[in-house]
Order: C-alpha cells, then sequence, then structure tokens
C-alpha cells in the first residue's frame, strides 16, 4: 500500500446509463482502497451491485434512494450510507437534479468487484 498524498489514479469518466457517469479517483496506486465521485441524472440508476467489502457513500447533492439487501432508504446531500460486505445494494435518483456522491471502496481491489447488469 502506498501511504501520504497520492495523485488521482485517473481523471478518466466512465459513463454510467443515459445521464450518469462515475469518475475513480484512486484504485490503482493503493492496495484495496478505491474513492471515486459518482452523479446519476434524474431517474437513472447504478445497477445492483455486490462487493466483497464494505462501501460508504458520502452524497454531495441531490436526493435518490439505496436497496440495501431488501431495505430501501431515502438519500439526501449531507449523509453517509454504509454498505455491508457481500450484501446487493443500487442507488436511484428519483429527483429531479443530479445526485452526486462520494464512494470508498474499503479492501478490496477493483478486479474483485461484481457488478450486476453491467
Amino acid at each position: 500500500m502506498r501511504w501520504g498524498v497520492i495523485e488521482p489514479t485517473s481523471l478518466a469518466t466512465r459513463l454510467l446509463g443515459e445521464c450518469g457517469w462515475v469518475k475513480e479517483l484512486l484504485s490503482e496506486t493503493t492496495d484495496g482502497i478505491s474513492v471515486g465521485i459518482s452523479e446519476l441524472g434524474p431517474g437513472d440508476q447504478l445497477p445492483s451491485r455486490i462487493h466483497q467489502s464494505v462501501e460508504v457513500f458520502y452524497i454531495l447533492s441531490g436526493t435518490g434512494k439505496v436497496r440495501i439487501g431488501s431495505e430501501t432508504s431515502p438519500l439526501r446531500a449531507d449523509v453517509f450510507t454504509v454498505v455491508p460486505p457481500r450484501v446487493e445494494h443500487s442507488v436511484i435518483n428519483d429527483g429531479k437534479y443530479p445526485l452526486r456522491m462520494l464512494y470508498f471502496i474499503l479492501g478490496e481491489k477493483s478486479e474483485q468487484r461484481e457488478g450486476k447488469g453491467e
């Protein structure tokens, strides 16, 4: 693992659906820590996924819903969501404005991630 100040891994943006994107900022230079920013346009959704480790979202702006297992909860700016390991989850923007979030995946390399529907 690399410690200290680290430049972003990549500033490349990957599209999600028709009106969303994700930018992974930190993953290749750290052992099992990924950090990124994601934005979902109104009505857009992150596909269901399962990680082998904890994932944390911090909502920067907008509103939406997160489904963790069989439970659905509202999302709004300035809240954290913690997803336990090995639990299927997804996020949808059900608001009128973009839903922007910072995410952290701890203890998992990017090639270990399982996306459903990607």
